[in-house]
């Protein structure tokens, strides 16, 4: 599995992963409807497109021609370094294919000058949540997200951004070894 920049012809596959995802994560929390309504206006295959071309970290991870995961990284209206979106296809939850991914763009945004990493989460989002909880994410803010006429409760987490690629890169270079 190489993890990739993420290239303009990626999109559709992005696009598909991300709809496997949300479903997965969020049919206890949200509709399916509404679930649907967000990923249409969110993921829009030419506004994904257009965002593998600027200049935020965005990876994939890439099985042949396959994407099956990636995550999109860059800063907030307030400069704050955060992590827009990391999703992979369900079948790989858990395998670590996560980690590289938040470790690729986590790096990044080191190198860019940041020094914490902002995410957020749906609070009933168990897999979600357990993710960043073993990454060693700290809860610092609780919001109401809007979704279409649904809502649920958001959890803001940040990391120091060096403990989320370090051990990463140790990892692969033992690994290699």
């Amino acid at each position: 599995m190489d993890i990739r920049p993420a290239r303009p012809e990626d999109a559709p596959m992005i696009v598909n992963v991300a709809r496997e995802a949300w479903h997965a994560a969020h049919a206890d929390l949200l509709p399916a409807d509404e679930i649907d309504r967000t990923l249409d206006q969110w993921y829009d295959a030419d506004d994904v497109r257009e965002q593998t071309r600027g200049s935020d970290p965005f990876y994939v991870a890439a099985d042949a021609n396959e994407v099956v995961g990636f995550a999109h990284g860059g800063a907030d209206d307030e400069g704050r370094a955060t992590l827009h979106r990391i999703y992979a296809r369900k079948v790989f939850w858990g395998t670590g294919l996560g980690s590289r991914l938040l470790a690729a763009v986590a790096a990044d945004l080191a190198e860019a000058g940041h020094g914490d990493l902002r995410a957020a989460v749906l609070a009933g989002n168990e897999v979600g949540r357990a993710f960043y909880d073993a990454r060693g994410f700290e809860e610092v803010e609780r919001r109401t997200a809007r979704f279409g006429e649904a809502s649920a409760e958001e959890v803001v987490v940040t990391a120091p951004l060096r403990t989320l690629f370090e051990g990463e890169r140790e990892s692969t270079s033992t690994r290699s070894a």
